[in-house]
């Protein structure tokens, strides 16, 4: 016989069913039964035949159902719920319950906007700036990392760099955000170069442009001197199961690698063609618009509060810009994963106008 689940993820599969209001929760009912993962109200069947085929003809539904959705190709809650080593029907229900859920979260803008403001209260901020290796505390070869503060707190750049034979510096531009799952562990979430491109091309994600990682740090005298990543799902993925990283601090090897990255060394951008340029430049905020300085000296673009669902949500500190990216203008709106080409085509589909008044 099987064991429970840890208890207190029993309760919290108890607390979720005794919720008898949740649409959530009575569509995921539905799909079970429609997929006589769980018999009918009439049935005097209670076993359990294949409960192996049950998680995997509901998890392939599910899968298929969602391919495109929430900005990903496949969701690693669905990922998670076929790695799941307590399979009953009541964990099938848990999952079903946890993956409708993440699907409804990013329903709309106005749901995209809440779940990225929820994130960025949730962030850990870490003093992490500075070289790390994977060798240990000395490098030992003339492959190492360098990770740089952003300004928004638990957010980082993280650079894999290379030096090859020729002097050429290889450079691998990742973003790095780190936070506090809803169970207070320790999350990392690593986006590959092509991520902003993909989102900005409307393309869904896949395996290679993110990932996720639990991750624990050892620190010496308040400092953090190694982080440990563990990829949090154990399918097959291009990135490594697991990433330890150590601060270099070798005086002589980080003036060394400042030297490096600092011009002594050619740079070789491997995606350069992912390299984009951010400029925060919400101007003002009107009771039916808000205005984004344009790339022209004066010019503003005028965005209608009901160009996009949720936009009314928009505050003056929120992450809004221009992005650069491939010759091209793009009107950035980070909370709501959108960014609309500054072409007349594309700005007259969302009602925005360039003036050089504010009204």
């Amino acid at each position: 016989s099987k064991s429970l689940p840890k208890k207190d993820k029993y309760h919290e599969i108890i607390e979720l069913v005794s919720n008898e209001d949740d649409e959530v929760l009575a569509l995921s009912f539905q799909i079970l039964f429609f997929k006589k993962a769980l018999p009918g109200y009439d049935s005097k069947s209670g076993d359990v035949a294949d409960i192996e085929g049950d998680f995997q003809k509901v998890m392939d539904t599910l899968d298929t159902f969602s391919q495109g959705k929430c900005g990903m190709i496949h969701l690693p809650v669905i990922t998670k719920a076929r790695e799941e080593q307590h399979k009953t029907r009541l964990m099938l229900l848990y999952h079903t319950y946890n993956i409708l859920y993440t699907i409804s979260s990013y329903s709309s803008g106005k749901d995209i906007y809440i779940m990225s403001k929820k994130i960025r209260n949730i962030t850990i901020p870490l003093d992490l700036e500075g070289f790390w290796s994977e060798d240990g505390a000395e490098l030992k070869s003339t492959v190492f990392w360098q990770i740089e503060h952003t300004k928004d707190d638990g957010v980082y750049f993280l650079t894999k760099w290379r030096k090859d034979t020729e002097n050429i510096l290889h450079r691998v531009k990742h973003s790095l955000v780190l936070y506090y799952t809803d169970k207070n562990e320790q999350m990392g979430y690593i986006t590959h170069p092509e991520y902003v491109k993909n989102l900005i091309n409307n393309k869904p994600q896949d395996d290679k442009d993110c990932v996720w990682y639990n991750f624990d740090t050892k620190d010496e005298d308040d400092v953090v001197m190694q982080l440990l990543f563990t990829r949090a799902f154990s399918n097959r993925s291009v990135w490594p199961e697991k990433i330890t990283l150590t601060r270099i601090t070798n005086e002589e090897q980080c003036a060394m690698l400042n030297d490096w990255v600092d011009g002594s060394c050619i740079t070789f951008d491997e995606f350069s063609d992912c390299a984009y340029t951010f400029e925060p430049s919400l101007h003002a905020i009107t009771h039916d618009a808000f205005y984004v300085k344009s790339e022209r000296e004066g010019w503003y673009y005028r965005v209608p509060k009901d160009a996009y669902d949720g936009f009314e949500k928009v505050k003056i500190n929120d992450t809004v810009g221009l992005v650069f990216m491939d010759g091209n203008y793009y009107l950035a709106f980070d909370d709501f994963n959108l960014y609309i080409k500054c072409s007349r085509k594309i700005l007259d589909k969302y009602g925005i106008t360039k003036t050089k008044n504010i009204l």
